[in-house]
């Protein structure tokens, strides 16, 4: 499977993608993005000059979209969701240089073959290949937990630094990796 970086046109298959592994707070599925939906021109907004978008395509199975600190704070400044997200805000209150890895989506009939593996390995050499020495994720806690991505940044060696409850009651652990 290649892995590139992610075009406009990928917007459409990235909101799909979202879409299908998207959870409610009292699902029971292992893994998911709770209760964020983002449209095709959100995700269009979150592509558009990002260097650190990147799809496994052949055809689009998955993606990861990461921001550097400088495209999160214009994302954030020209973005009505990205403003009021409360995980993008307090990461944004971090020392920079760093990077905010927002999301890492398969299609369930992919899932456990290797693609979230490498699209997030591509995304840590990218990473480092600008020089940019820490990485900040988020990952639900309660009500829903997110077991698989929880596992997964165990043995990735994210560290947990904070937890983070948003207005919705949702929970977000916020970690980190020292590149």
């Amino acid at each position: 499977m290649t892995i590139r970086r992610a075009e406009l046109p990928d917007a459409s298959s990235m909101a799909s993608i979202a879409n299908a592994v998207s959870v409610d707070r009292n699902s029971r599925a292992e893994s998911g993005l709770v209760e964020y939906r983002l449209s095709q021109e959100e995700y269009e907004r979150r592509i558009d000059g990002n260097t650190l978008a990147f799809v496994a395509a052949a055809p689009v199975a998955g993606f990861c979209i990461s921001y550097r600190w400088d495209f999160l704070q214009k994302l954030r400044e020209t973005d009505a969701r990205a403003r009021s997200d409360e995980l993008m805000a307090h990461v944004s209150s971090y020392n920079e240089p760093f990077v905010y890895l927002d999301h890492l989506c398969v299609l369930p009939k992919f899932q456990k073959r290797g693609v979230a593996s490498a699209l997030h390995d591509y995304s840590l050499e990218q990473i480092r290949q600008n020089g940019i020495p820490v990485l900040y994720c988020a990952i639900s806690h309660a009500p829903w937990r997110n077991a698989d991505s929880l596992r997964f940044s165990q043995d990735s060696g994210y560290e947990l630094i904070t937890e983070i409850t948003t207005h919705t009651g949702l929970t977000f652990g916020i970690y980190t990796k020292e590149l």
